[in-house]
């Protein structure tokens, strides 16, 4: 007898609680789920659809629930960010990372992809991009390089959220947002 293994991927569990003290919530799988569910919810109160407080019960993606602020207004848009990431570990993890530093959801969906840990200091990772990605800026090995404080500029990037310090020598870099803050930064600037 030949026994087949099937691999089940988890799902997330999610219950919407209602804000009044008198309704009864409900649990829900997916986005589909919740609408037909909350208008069945809102018909048998006989009264206008009730407003959620929503919870994940149970499932891989509740690192990320917790870090961003999940309502009935924004829950398709979070459904199509787990759908982009699902099975995806280094997304989930920039994802995680840039909500637990403040990014909201928007703004997560928006830049994930667009973003890469680099094991590397913050300063180390300044001296990198400021001798290799800015050529065009600066010349390789320009005298101008050692008068450059790239600690300064590793904490600027940290402090523009264009780079998140996730431990000592691992950071989070926002492609888009360091090449905002290097053309902030070189304004004005002109080579002779």
């Amino acid at each position: 007898m030949s026994q087949s293994s099937t691999s089940v991927t988890p799902v997330d569990r999610y219950y919407a609680q209602p804000y009044s003290i008198d309704a009864v919530g409900f649990a829900f799988t997916s986005l589909n789920d919740f609408q037909s569910k909350a208008i069945e919810h809102s018909e048998q109160l006989s009264q206008p659809r009730e407003a959620y407080a929503l919870h994940l019960l149970d499932g891989p993606h509740q690192r990320l629930f917790q870090a961003l602020d999940i309502s009935p207004v924004n829950l398709a848009a979070w459904f199509r960010l787990i759908d982009e990431i699902d099975g995806e570990e280094q997304a989930y993890g920039i994802a995680c990372c840039l909500a637990e530093n403040g990014i909201d959801l928007s703004e997560v969906a928006a830049t994930y992809d667009n973003c890469m840990f680099w094991q590397e200091t913050a300063e180390e990772y300044a001296r990198d991009f400021v001798q290799h990605e800015a050529i065009d800026w600066l010349e390789q090995g320009s005298e101008l390089a050692d008068y450059m404080n790239y600690h300064l500029l590793g904490r600027n990037l940290i402090r523009q959220k264009a780079m998140i310090e996730v431990a000592l020598d691992l950071v989070l870099v926002r492609f888009d947002e360091v090449s905002k803050w290097w053309s902030a930064m070189t304004v004005g600037y002109s080579r002779q």
